[in-house]
């Protein structure tokens, strides 16, 4: 299982309200992902900032969508100033997929 943190650094000259919304609707196409398994809407994590984060099944899909149309979009966004993208494995031990997803969502 990986976690995938998205990190939008608005830009100054769009609307706040606005921007976030698109980053909120920019994540709904993730469904449509193999290997998708849940994201967190985007949320205001300090002026300036939204950040998401997903859940994908495993590394193929973290790479299937970092080479996707909707990711080239996000990147090349007149909204935003820069787009931080980090990932990351995590050891589901006795976790179910369902169950790690309930907690990040939480998160």
């Amino acid at each position: 299982m990986y976690i995938q943190v998205l990190t939008f650094r608005l830009n100054n000259d769009h609307d706040h309200k606005e921007t976030v919304h698109f980053c909120r609707t920019a994540t709904l196409g993730l469904a449509e992902f193999d290997g998708f398994v849940s994201v967190t809407p985007g949320a205001t994590v300090e002026p300036g900032t939204v950040s998401s984060m997903i859940v994908w099944r495993d590394w193929k899909a973290v790479e299937s969508f970092r080479h996707s149309e909707l990711y080239a979009r996000m990147q090349m966004s007149p909204s935003f100033d820069e787009l931080d993208d980090r990932a990351f494995g995590v050891d589901t031990g006795n976790t179910t997929v369902g169950r790690l997803s309930e907690l990040l969502a939480v998160a």
